[in-house]
C-alpha cells in the first residue's frame, strides 16, 4: 500500500477519532523511513502503536 492509498484526514479530533489507530498505525507500518522533529514526545507512545 502507498501513502494516496491511506484515508488520511485533514484533522483528526479526539472525541470523533481513535488517532492511533486511524493515522498513526497506518502511516507507520506504509513508512519505510521515520524522522520526527519535536519538542516534547515520549517514545513509549510506540508501544501503544505496536501492540495494535
Amino acid at each position: 500500500m502507498s501513502f494516496k492509498e491511506l484515508n488520511i484526514k485533514k484533522e483528526y479530533r479526539t472525541l470523533q477519532n481513535n488517532i492511533v489507530r486511524d493515522f498513526y498505525i497506518p502511516v507507520l507500518n506504509t513508512s519505510v523511513f521515520y524522522k520526527r522533529a519535536v519538542g516534547y514526545f515520549s517514545s513509549t507512545a510506540f508501544d501503544l502503536f505496536r501492540r495494535r
